[in-house]
């Protein structure tokens, strides 16, 4: 890992698109905190290795924001060279800290990378300075997807998946989910392909007649599964283009989505 490289990459793309700054996201491109330390932009970035943090990137400096579990870490890990530590505290969110940092430092552009910032936040930080979505990953790169995705055990699950999905959308409705606990929970998928976690690599798009999951192209998947969903795999470049098309045959029903959980990109896509 070349961190000055990458500081440099991230710089130049600022040059380009005439940016004050750039917001670099602790999270991965389903807004997951727990991201392998390949996919980590703050690592890629600062050489901070923890779960929770955020960077804010202007021309002159790096900055990092972690709360107080982290503050030894940081100094352990970061070169102070290149890397300013912001030290929070517990009581308020890292985005608070840095949209003073934002005020203080008079910022007017801010990009980001619009699978890993929520459509919830972009909304709070739009009052305050203009957002520049960039809807391709600079540091992206392709990950292999292990475990291989299978149905819990209705013994374990409570109900079935129909009865959930039921449950969660109206008549008409299409709920969209990128939020990976959530979606295994709703479909009683399980597939251990995040570090320490159960969880699903997935997106969907449910309704009560019919639930499509969008997976990475290399997914394993049991008979069982495929035959239960419409499954549309895809590469990075390739699913944006997927879930429009999906979205377009859509157009009759209403769809529905957490602002918390969903990206700038699928929320500027569902329109």
């Amino acid at each position: 890992m070349n961190i000055q490289k990458n500081i440099r990459l991230i710089r130049s793309l600022m040059s380009s698109h005439r940016l004050d700054a750039f917001y670099i996201s602790g999270t991965d491109d389903y807004l997951n905190e727990y991201v392998p330390q390949e996919d980590a932009h703050l690592y890629a970035l600062s050489g901070f290795s923890g779960s929770t943090g955020e960077i804010l990137l202007t021309q002159q400096k790096l900055y990092l924001f972690v709360d107080g579990r982290y503050h030894e870490q940081a100094d352990t890990q970061c070169d102070p060279s290149l890397v300013h530590i912001v030290k929070c505290d517990l009581k308020s969110p890292l985005t608070q800290a840095l949209e003073e940092n934002i005020k203080s430092l008079g910022l007017k552009t801010l990009g980001f990378i619009s699978s890993r910032l929520s459509i919830y936040q972009y909304r709070k930080w739009k009052s305050i300075c203009r957002l520049v979505p960039i809807d391709t990953n600079p540091l992206g790169v392709t990950l292999p997807t292990p475990g291989r995705v299978s149905f819990l055990d209705s013994t374990f699950s409570g109900k079935h998946w129909t009865e959930k999905v039921q449950n969660l959308v109206g008549e008409n409705q299409v709920l969209f989910c990128s939020k990976l606990d959530a979606l295994s929970w709703a479909l009683n998928l399980r597939g251990f392909q995040l570090p320490y976690h159960a969880v699903v690599k997935a997106r969907g798009l449910l309704s009560r007649r019919r639930v499509c999951l969008f997976v990475p192209e290399d997914s394993s998947l049991e008979k069982a599964v495929s035959d239960s969903f419409r499954i549309v795999r895809h590469n990075n470049e390739s699913y944006p283009a997927s879930l429009s098309e999906e979205i377009r045959s859509l157009s009759q029903e209403e769809i529905i989505y957490d602002p918390r959980t969903t990206p700038v990109l699928e929320a500027k896509l569902i329109g």
